[in-house]
């Protein structure tokens, strides 16, 4: 293993050196030029920029494979040390202090940034004006988009940069180490700047599954979340000094939730923190991944109780509300309970997806009316019909839940219910919620839907894209009451 890595960053550094000659070559190029009597002030440019991206990537890459390298031989010695305690395997695990990502996510936001307007630059302060003001093609316009990405890129950056000015490095101190699957989490929140938000401070728990398909270019990073739990942090309890704060948390992990695995990253189980607060200026966010793991104090038994977890008053809302997020609970006609999922319930999500719809409609359109080959739009079109579907689901999807007279009846369609399905609830096993779709990556949001299960392990739809964790757990509650009383 120890051969193979250090032929691995041989190859690196090999493969890197030539970005680095060419770059260098450039440089020395284009320093060339604007010595010249007469220079070239757009070969400069154009020398330069391409100079600094090719000879910078290969320098960073390189000592990126050093300290890769580096680290990877601390890890080997801490597996040798301890075989059976992966969570000691990385030292900031095993010192119970783990600072947040936010130094180094910063870095690669410059970098990024950076890299994108070297390469969008060129093309726009030579090649762009060329083609419209020269050659009056207009059509080039679009290539302004690159540009513009890059100025979004740098905001992102800029913004970045001053919220990590502003708070410094934050650390999480483990006070269960590992967290434990079916069991807890504890720990203190450590932040360099005092903190007091009047909303409290928001923190959660996000369990994903990170995937890695395609190599090369064709390479994507998928992060899908498979269970997450908020709490918010009243500000009574934040424990504010004149050089930070402190705040503790427990969170509470179900025994059948998957435990961390970091052997092969291009399928992993990661457990982040996530801790954010609404502050006057840039706002405070930090990101921190921990530790869990089935281990002696795990409990088979231990489930996070679920009408424990909903607020009181929250539970009262619900029950007292006609309406909460576009869903009705109300009596039945023959003393049952009705709950009616509205269409149109998520309007920014489905605002976003039919914008993305519409432009990925676009393209299919431009790609028939341009001579593309027939293979493009027909696989195109395919993902289209899906995204379409999707749409329509999200505006006009509606559903409804009737449990009475012994059964239950789910019913759905598009804006009027279609066809039913009855279950006794005699034959209902239990009723729960699952991560549906997700808005983002790892820190998006989760949408929940709501499934029934049979005695015969057959699983039933019974509503979905519910935002609020909280109410689908009181909802899922509330249905699994009414079967019990008609079993």
């Amino acid at each position: 293993m120890a051969l193979t890595k250090r032929w691995g960053l041989i190859f690196i550094v090999l493969f890197m050196l030539p970005f680095c000659g060419v770059g260098l070559f450039c440089v020395v190029l284009a320093l060339r030029e604007a010595a010249s009597e007469q220079p070239e002030m757009g070969t400069v440019l154009f020398l330069g920029l391409f100079g600094l991206v090719f000879g910078g990537t290969g320098v960073w890459m390189i000592l990126r494979a050093l300290k890769g390298y580096k680290s990877s031989q601390q890890v080997d010695e801490r597996k040798i040390q301890h075989p059976d305690k992966p969570w000691l395997w990385r030292k900031d695990w095993a010192s119970r202090r783990i600072q947040d990502s936010n130094r180094s996510s910063l870095n690669y936001t410059w970098f990024f940034a950076v890299f994108w307007n070297l390469i969008s630059a060129p093309l726009s302060l030579t090649v762009l004006p060329r083609e419209v003001l020269q050659n009056r093609n207009y059509p080039a316009l679009l290539g302004l988009l690159f540009p513009l990405v890059g100025a979004g890129l740098l905001i992102w950056a800029i913004r970045a940069t001053l919220r990590w000015k502003k708070f410094g490095t934050s650390v999480l101190e483990l006070e269960t180490l590992p967290g434990v699957i079916g069991g807890h989490l504890k720990g203190l929140l450590q932040t360099r700047t005092a903190l007091l938000p009047e909303e409290g401070l928001s923190l959660k728990l996000t369990c994903i599954n990170r995937t890695v398909s395609g190599s090369g270019k064709n390479r994507s990073v998928n992060e899908k979340i498979l269970w997450r739990e908020r709490q918010v942090i009243p500000k009574d309890r934040i424990e504010a000094r004149v050089q930070g704060s402190s705040i503790p948390f427990t969170f509470e992990v179900p025994y059948d939730a998957k435990e961390t695995d970091r052997k092969n990253m291009d399928n992993a189980i990661l457990w982040y923190v996530d801790a954010a607060a609404s502050v006057p200026g840039v706002d405070y966010a930090a990101q921190f991944e921990v530790p869990l793991f089935r281990t002696s104090e795990s409990d088979p038994d231990f489930v996070p109780a679920r009408e424990a977890e909903v607020p009181e008053q929250m539970a009262e809302d619900f029950t007292h509300t006609a309406s909460h997020g576009g869903i009705t609970v109300r009596p039945g006609q023959r003393g049952g309970t009705e709950v009616y999922f509205a269409p149109a319930r998520n309007v920014r999500v489905a605002l976003v997806l039919t914008v993305f719809t519409l432009i990925w409609s676009a393209v299919i359109w431009f790609m028939m009316t341009h001579g593309a080959p027939i293979l493009f739009p027909i696989f195109f079109g395919l993902f289209d019909l899906i995204l379409l579907y999707a749409v329509l689901q999200l505006w006009f999807g509606v559903s409804k839940v009737l449990i009475e007279s012994g059964q239950l009846t789910v019913t759905s369609g598009f804006l009027w219910l279609g066809a039913s399905k009855v279950i006794p609830c005699s034959h209902v096993e239990d009723i729960k919620i699952s991560i549906g779709m997700q808005s983002g990556g790892r820190s998006g949001t989760p949408y929940y839907n709501i499934a029934l299960i049979t005695n015969d392990k057959k699983k039933v739809s019974l509503g979905r894209s519910i935002k609020d964790k909280r109410h689908a757990e009181w909802l899922a509650t509330t249905m699994q009451d009414a079967v019990s009383q008609w079993k």
